[in-house]
């Protein structure tokens, strides 16, 4: 079973978890719905909120999936140390050999520590540049050459070792074979993860990039010229259910992958991207989500739709709202950034909070406002199966998601007459012209509009 390391940490002045664990992406998926759970992309680690006996906590959430242990840096936790090396660090008799082999196609080196060595090199290690282990290359992974490879070189040089330097830049001149495709898409999902993309977006990426490899199997990838790219990109056009966000997405994986594998970026801006197509987006209207809304007899179910549309809030934000967000006593919430936005702060319904009151009284959450088994976070399909369910109880025939609430409490608010730059503050849009689309949908002011065959008679 995988196991997961624990630290307690001040991180911000404010007391958190700190999360130790080898590049895994089924660990990433199921971590990210822990309490307010961040991943600090300049010391390469996930955090979560404070919780009192967290490795029970833990435990009992993850039980069957993983194992959650206290960290002890002595130890020198997932590495194995040679005990013997600590008493006698000079077993055989030779001095010890520290590989480095830098990659300035990556920006970071890996090193290896050969044996015999002393552990507290690798507890020094840790304290200075809190690198990243990797439990398939059994190295350690530090970022940025220019700033700490000199601050290794100086912190290990008195330390009766040898430093082995070494530069590799990784282009391949060769077709690739499967076990080089694998481990090329493996980097490419590694330095996604490095820069914070979202594990959808990962796996998105790592497709597109896995038939992108496929489809030019027997050439040299570090060389294909942009024609062949195009002439991909063109083929892929072809195929069914294929949409111009599917194309865009498609090129900007083939871009970053070959931006961190074969550091290509000048080249590739000559790939154009498909223009945009502008859809309205869809609209209930307010009659229609009070029938959805009486349509629940379920507390909870009603009460987080109704959140959703009084607030406007995605459904990532409405299931990651924490006890700790709502402040009932100035009537607003605390909407944390989860789309790349900046935090916000959105009013609270005056009706709900009586609601919110019950609900809290009834189901106890303990750190969310909506929480599934075992206490974990409530997961966005089962609010969309909620979406679903009242939209049959309602009789309602209009396509709608969980999102559609979203765009009419927009839509709603600019027929009554809030103003539209507001309105982008409360959605959390960073460009007014994203906002500026609700001006298309409000029914009361294209009915306004009197046609000119009216005039005629």
């Amino acid at each position: 079973m995988k196991t997961i390391y624990t630290e307690e940490i001040i991180f911000n002045d404010e007391k958190r978890i700190k999360l130790l664990f080898s590049f895994d992406r089924e660990i990433i998926n199921k971590i990210r719905r822990l309490p307010d759970c961040r991943w600090n992309k300049d010391l390469l680690f996930w955090h979560i909120h404070y919780i009192e006996n967290h490795l029970d906590y833990l435990n009992k959430m993850f039980a069957g999936s993983f194992v959650f242990k206290l960290h002890q840096i002595t130890s020198s936790a997932n590495i194995p140390v040679d005990k013997d090396s600590e008493t006698n660090p000079n077993v055989s008799g030779n001095v010890s050999i520290v590989d480095i082999e830098v990659r300035t196609d990556y920006n970071y080196f890996l090193v290896s520590f050969n044996k015999p060595f002393k552990s507290f090199w690798i507890e020094k290690m840790i304290k200075l540049f809190n690198p990243y282990w990797d439990s398939e290359l059994r190295k350690w992974i530090i970022r940025d050459i220019a700033q700490n490879l000199p601050i290794f070189k100086k912190a290990y040089i008195n330390d009766e070792c040898v430093l082995n330097l070494v530069e590799k830049r990784g282009k391949k001149s060769v077709p690739f074979s499967e076990e080089d495709r694998k481990a090329s898409i493996l980097k490419f999902a590694k330095q996604l993860y490095y820069i914070n993309y979202s594990a959808r977006t990962i796996r998105s990426y790592e497709n597109h990039i896995n038939k992108f490899l496929n489809y030019f199997a027997n050439e040299d990838i570090a060389n294909i010229s942009i024609e062949q790219i195009r002439e991909f990109i063109a083929k892929k056009t072809f195929e069914p259910k294929f949409s111009r966000s599917y194309e865009n997405q498609l090129i900007s994986a083939i871009k970053l992958y070959f931006l961190f594998n074969h550091n290509r970026k000048y080249d590739l801006e000559m790939i154009a991207r498909p223009q945009a197509a502008r859809k309205l987006p869809s609209i209930l209207s307010q009659d229609e989500i009070r029938k959805m809304l009486n349509s629940l007899g379920n507390i909870k179910h009603k009460l987080i739709l109704s959140l959703i549309y009084s607030t406007g809030m995605r459904v990532s934000e409405a299931t990651g709202l924490m006890l700790k967000d709502i402040d009932y006593e100035g009537s607003i919430i605390n909407i944390r950034d989860t789309n790349g936005t900046n935090d916000r702060i959105v009013p609270l319904a005056e009706r709900l909070v009586t609601e919110l009151k019950e609900y809290i009284k009834a189901y106890q959450p303990q750190i969310y406002v909506f929480e599934g088994a075992n206490g974990a976070q409530y997961s966005s399909r089962s609010v969309q199966r909620i979406v679903k369910n009242a939209l049959y109880k309602g009789n309602i025939l209009k396509r709608a998601s969980v999102h559609t609430l979203r765009h009419s409490y927009a839509t709603h608010l600019l027929e009554n007459g809030v103003d539209l730059r507001l309105i982008q503050e409360l959605l959390g849009h960073k460009s007014s012209r994203t906002t500026e689309i609700y001006t298309h949908v409000s029914v009361p002011s294209i009915q306004s509009v009197k046609s000119p065959l009216d005039n005629l008679y």
